[in-house]
């Protein structure tokens, strides 16, 4: 039986020891974390003021673009994660998936942390462009009705040069001053190829249609194999 007590007050310790060790670790990640927010402008000096956050994910098919066996969208997705978990329970947050059309995932600014980061998590990539304006004109929008003073439009894409045609503060609908915009870069240099041309015929006869492509290559690089998708309708065809 001493035997026994032992063993188990040796095991109890084991887990308090566990315990403390993570508790450290979590609060390392915070005091880190928060550093790093407070530069990116996210959390004023005055730790005790609320935070008003729109966060815009783009979901444009350049952000499909994999480095390092991992995409310019998942490596989006993990930054609004690595956000989450710094909020505080008095900060509120809403969420946008964006392209040429934007998706209200969470379009309401709410503290409610759980349900953000499963919308996060369940984000899917589009086969459109980008429009920076339209998640500008959406994330001002949302942030108007907020009575808080530190009020923040995060704006994670790759920065690609189709999403920024035509950005004007004026042409942004209840345009902001005191908001600040944050933009996050989660793109990589890449190879230019492009799509230069696009034509079809449609056979009476067989009843079909065909479809001819041609991709060109505007960089030094060289490339054996490049693969190329047709969606139509939002759906993959080929």
């Amino acid at each position: 039986l001493a035997v026994t007590r032992t063993i188990k007050r040796i095991r109890l310790w084991q887990y308090l020891l566990l315990l403390v060790r993570i508790l450290i670790i979590l609060f390392l990640l915070f005091a880190f974390a928060r550093p790093v927010l407070q530069q990116m402008g996210l959390f004023s000096k005055n730790q005790d003021e609320p935070v008003a956050i729109v966060m815009i994910l783009d979901n444009s098919y350049s952000m499909s673009a994999v480095y390092n066996e991992k995409s310019s969208f998942d490596t989006g997705k993990e930054v609004y994660e690595n956000m989450l978990k710094v909020l505080r329970k008095y900060d509120k947050a809403a969420f946008f998936v964006l392209s040429n059309k934007i998706n209200l995932s969470v379009p309401i600014l709410t503290s409610n942390i759980v349900t953000i980061s499963e919308k996060i998590k369940n984000a899917k990539l589009s086969s459109r462009t980008t429009s920076v304006q339209l998640g500008l004109n959406y994330g001002f929008s949302a942030l108007k009705e907020s009575s808080v003073a530190n009020k923040q439009i995060v704006f994670v894409t790759d920065f690609a040069k189709h999403g920024f045609n035509l950005t004007d503060e004026k042409n942004i609908s209840d345009f902001d001053k005191n908001v600040k915009i944050v933009f996050v870069d989660v793109g990589k240099e890449a190879g230019n190829i492009g799509i230069s041309s696009v034509s079809s015929t449609y056979s009476a006869v067989k009843d079909q249609i065909r479809f001819n492509a041609e991709a060109e290559n505007f960089s030094q690089d060289r490339f054996y194999k490049v693969p190329i998708s047709l969606v139509i309708n939002e759906q993959k065809s080929a």
